[in-house]
């Protein structure tokens, strides 16, 4: 499943279009952006009815040795690659939306083996 909250890429992709609420905190219509796509998700998570949401691969820090990505660094002028000053933003924003989503008596639990996140932990090998 593709989904997008660009219009464009929509149309170009095809795509579901997934309407924004809100830059930050925990979107109830749409989703908040939080200026990355794992908030997205989580979000995305949330408004489908999770009851449960698992996080893998939430490694939220700048301490990479060479790309930012699984598929490597964005090259362009109008798309910015991740700094250390993005990810603590992320991350704050990350860490807010979680507890808005918990205070609804959904429960998040990250999985990443190594994570900058400081929401609550869960062992790979007890899953």
């Amino acid at each position: 499943m593709k989904v997008t909250i660009n219009e464009q890429a929509r149309d170009d992709f095809d795509c579901i279009f997934l309407p924004t609420d809100a830059r930050k905190g925990l979107g109830l219509v749409g989703v908040a952006t939080g200026g990355n796509s794992g908030h997205q998700a989580v979000n995305l998570a949330f408004l489908l009815g999770a009851k449960r949401i698992w996080l893998l691969g939430f490694d939220m820090s700048a301490d990479k040795s060479s790309h930012n990505h699984f598929f490597g660094n964005h090259k362009g002028r109008d798309l910015t690659n991740p700094n250390r000053n993005l990810y603590r933003d992320w991350r704050r924003k990350f860490e807010e939306m979680v507890a808005l989503i918990e205070a609804r008596n959904v429960e998040v639990t990250n999985y990443t083996r190594k994570t900058a996140l400081s929401i609550k932990r869960g062992c790979l090998d007890d899953l």
